[in-house]
């Protein structure tokens, strides 16, 4: 009889020390996969906030080193349009006002004659 009791304590305690390996491999593996989550979040979290940052960085400076793309469009904008052009030229004293005047009415007129030339061409059509 105690040797048959020995063998219970003895297959008992076995059971509990696979259970015990058994949950301690699972919590280790959800340790692991949940400091994998708890990572990327952070990592996400930290590239968020830098890319937003450099984006409000961006329309708050005037520093020419931190383009954004209205900046770059109304460049664009500015060297298509000679109207555009004249202003800025003006405002920066490369020309005078008398200048400026010839220039606008220049331009304004070869505007006024495009527009009548495609009236034109619209009609004959």
């Amino acid at each position: 009889m105690a040797r048959k009791l020995a063998l219970y304590v003895a297959a008992f305690l076995g059971a509990l020390f696979a259970v015990q390996l058994v949950v301690s491999a699972v919590f280790a593996a959800l340790a692991i996969v949940w400091s994998t989550i708890v990572m990327t979040l952070t990592v996400a979290l930290l590239l968020t906030a830098g890319y937003g940052t450099y984006k409000l960085y961006g329309l708050v400076s005037s520093d020419e080193r931190a383009p954004t793309q209205s900046r770059d469009r109304m460049r664009r904008v500015r060297e298509r349009d000679p109207v555009e052009r004249l202003r800025d030229q003006y405002a920066s004293g490369e020309i005078s006002e008398r200048e400026l005047e010839r220039g606008l009415e220049r331009e304004l007129s070869n505007r006024e004659m495009d527009s009548i030339d495609r009236e034109l061409q619209r009609e004959r059509r």
